[in-house]
Order: C-alpha cells, then structure tokens, then sequence
C-alpha cells in the first residue's frame, strides 16, 4: 500500500477543521444575505417540482414504504425518516432544473443543500442559524472541491452535483449534527464512497434523482458517523482516493483548502439563480435568440438557418438534439433556441412535453445547428459566450454573443423577476402562505426552531 505522507493527509484535516470551526460570527453578511435568497429560491423551485412526474413517483414510495416521522417532505403532506425526505426533496428541488448553479461547483448547490439542511434541522431541532451556517459550511467545501476537480470529473461524465454534492451534504450535516473532527472526517469519507451519478441521464428523471441522493448520501454520512461508523482519513487525496478514482488530478488541493473561510466562493464568483428552467448551458443561447427577435422584430417564418457557435464543452451538456419530451427540451440548445424564437419567451410553459411535440416546434428544429469553436477551449465554464448568426429569406444575417445571461452573479435577476418566479412555482400555496414563507426565510437567523417554515412547506391533506 503507498504510503499517507503529511501533504495528503492535511487536505482532509483541512477541510473537516473548516467545518467544526466555522461558526455564525465567522460568516460575512452577505453570505447569509445571499444563503437566505438561494434557500427561499430551492424551496420555491422543490414546491412546483413535488407535482412533477419525478416527484410523484417518490411521493408514491415514501407513502407506501413509510418510515419514522422525522422531517417533512415538501408538497407532500407527510413526514418519514430524514434520509428519505432528503431524498425526495431533493428530487423535487432539481425536477425543473430550475434550481441555482455555482460555476465553483459546475453544478447545483441548494438542489443538495436545501434539502438536507431542512431535513436534518427538523431533526435535530436546529435553528435558522445553525441551518444558514450549514448551507455556507457546505457550499463552501462544494464550492472549493469543484473548483480544483471539477473540469476533468465531468469530462469524464460524472455529474458533480451528485458526487461532490454528496460530500458537501455531508459538511452540512456534520455541522448540524454537531460533530467533532474525527467524526467529521468519517461522514466526508463515507460520503466519499456514497457518490455517483452520470450525465448520460441528462434529461430523464435520474438526472434530478441525482440531486435528491446527494441529500440522502450527505445526510446519512453524517448519521452514520455520529454513531461512529468509520471511513478513510484519507478519503479525498490518497492513491486509491476520491480524486484519482473519479479521474482528477489533486495536486494543488492544499492550496485550494487553504482558503476555506477566508475567501468565500458564495459571494464570489458567487450564486446563479435560474431565470429559464433548462440547463445552465442552454441559457446564453436562449437570451441570444430572444435579443435578436426583439431586436430585430424577428418572424420565425422568416427564418431559413440559425448556426450558434460554441465552446466544446457546451454539447456535453446539451445533449438532446431532437428531443421528445420536457425534460429533454432542458437540455437541447436546438429546442431552447426555436422556442425562444418562436415564443419570445422560455420559462415554465414552454417546457413541457406538449410545447416541445408541437408541429411548429418540431418544424422548427432542423433549423438551428451549432459548430464548436475549439478556440474557445474545453473547460467547463458557462462564462464562455455563444454567438448566434440567423440567416433570412432575404439573404440578410443577423448575430449576437452573449455570455452573461439574466440570473448570472454579474447580471442578477431584479426582486420583481424573483418575485414571479417564486409566484409561478408555488401555485400550490394561498397568497398569504406565500407570502409567510417568504417573511420566515428573509428572517431565518431569528427562527429558533423552524418548524413553522416546514409546516407550511409541507403542504395540506386534500
């Protein structure tokens, strides 16, 4: 067996020392600014996503399997083991792809996070405090372990919300549950050994399975090592260790770790909050075709090509060419494009199973093609800009790159934009549930317990 020198062994420390150190005084204000925003937004989205298919079908199976009534599951009007609720919640959270991404983590934070810091601070009796702490302690360790593995991981196909978002639930409910460092160190490593999920399922109900097992992954870690199940100490950096196995390369992992909780990735490069519910790469396209129709006064009908010019990277992710249903839309630069065209809009409504078969649609679609630009390079990063050229009957060309979509960090979505989101996705609640649910978290370091929040998010029996 190769040897554990000192170099790999102090990543792991460093990481489960930031998580037992950190505490509420050490978060700057406009983490928790920022933290209570992403957690009104993950709850809004996991409301309309509990009517979802994905969401159904958990429902469904918690329902039958039971369990001990220990945290709400959201929209469902039931309660059952804090595991399976972060299973279910997670799900629904990411059911949409309507839920933020983190360019640190290359994927979705709160779809994880969220749900496992409800779940496990039901539990746990926690405080809005304790959970705000939670939230920045695990996007942080995501955030930190993204930046330095990410690229290379996701060329390989795995889809790093669920892997490295399992060891950030883990963080979370390590801190919730109060662990000591060895503990600590055990969950991250058990999660470590927990992770999975593959992009080839984007598009299908699994890719948001993948956000709701991270939540189970992180929260069952953490569970299982406060009652003293063991992992390796060596978990992320050793030979046969979580970096070297998931295909990345960890040597400057020190020197990332070493900047947890003195520069803070959640408020920079910070949080996106999803203006389209379609895949973080499908949204530059998207607000380049509806700049140009609104520019230009554009009619589809008018249209004889669209060619969008992309780094190689975007196809990975956008990988539904001719895509049947909603959930394939998500990820479909050519359906994202002809609804933006056609409709001058791209939100709810639009991806559906119906909007997507539509006949003027389905006619639509041959029309746009993309080429790559390898200039453009390979890293997977949603800052690269997209240039998209349409081509008229009467020969003439118009174009526009875009790389900084509404919903961006750099270009926030104003309070009204929030606002109608968070209206749209939960219909389900009256006005003034709504609006309850909206005062509890913009309040959520004053709630001492967080039982009325979860009351109202749990919905009604019919």
């Amino acid at each position: 067996m190769a040897a554990i020198n000192n170099k790999t062994q102090q990543a792991e420390e460093t990481l489960a020392s930031f998580i037992v150190g950190t505490d509420y005084k050490k978060l700057p204000l406009e983490a928790i600014e920022i933290s209570k925003n992403a957690i009104l937004d993950c709850i809004g989205v996991a409301i309309a996503g509990s009517i979802e298919p994905p969401g159904q079908i958990l429902l469904e199976e918690l329902k039958e399997s039971k369990g001990q009534p220990q945290a709400s599951v959201i929209g469902g009007c039931f309660r059952t083991s804090v595991t399976a609720a972060s299973l279910c919640n997670g799900t629904m959270a990411h059911a949409l792809d309507y839920d933020d991404i983190s360019d640190s983590w290359t994927g979705h934070p709160s779809a994880v996070l969220v749900p496992a810091i409800l779940a496990m601070g039901e539990r746990c009796h926690s405080s809005g405090k304790e959970l705000l702490i939670a939230y920045v302690v695990g996007f942080e360790v995501g955030a930190k372990l993204g930046s330095e593995i990410g690229n290379p991981h996701y060329g390989r196909g795995w889809h790093i919300t669920s892997t490295i978002g399992s060891i950030a639930g883990a963080a979370a409910a390590a801190k919730l549950l109060k662990l000591d460092l060895q503990k600590t160190q055990m969950a991250l490593g058990i999660a470590a050994s927990l992770a999975g999920g593959l992009r080839e399922n984007f598009g299908t109900m699994t890719k948001p399975l993948h956000a709701g097992n991270a939540a189970r992954n992180g929260n069952l870690a953490g569970l299982l090592a406060s009652r003293g199940f063991t992992a390796s100490e060596h978990w992320l950096t050793a030979a046969a260790g979580f970096s070297r196995a998931f295909g990345a390369d960890s040597h400057r992992m020190n020197e990332v770790l070493s900047q947890l909780g003195t520069t803070f990735s959640i408020i920079l490069p910070g949080i996106w909050l999803k203006y389209y519910p379609a895949c973080g790469g499908n949204h530059s396209p998207i607000e380049a075709a509806l700049k140009l129709r609104q520019q230009y006064l554009l009619n589809p009908d008018d249209i004889v090509e669209v060619d969008c010019a992309v780094a190689p990277f975007l196809p990975q992710m956008l990988i539904h060419h001719h895509p049947k249903t909603g959930l394939e839309g998500k990820f479909s630069l050519e359906f994202g494009v002809s609804v933006a065209l056609i409709d001058g809009e791209a939100l709810l409504p639009q991806f559906t199973d119906e909007r997507v078969n539509a006949s003027d649609i389905q006619a639509f679609i041959p029309k746009v093609k993309y080429h790559i630009l390898p200039e453009l390079g390979d890293i997977t990063d949603l800052n690269i800009p997209v240039t998209i050229t349409i081509t008229l009957k009467n020969g003439n060309k118009v174009f526009i790159t875009e790389n900084n979509p509404t919903g961006k960090p750099t270009n926030p979505m104003s309070p009204e934009q929030l606002r109608k989101k968070f209206e749209s996705c939960t219909r389900i609640l009256s006005p003034a549930e709504r609006a309850e649910v909206v005062k509890l978290v913009s309040k959520l370091e004053q709630q001492d317990r967080i039982d009325e929040l979860m009351n109202l998010i749990v919905g009604r029996s019919k």
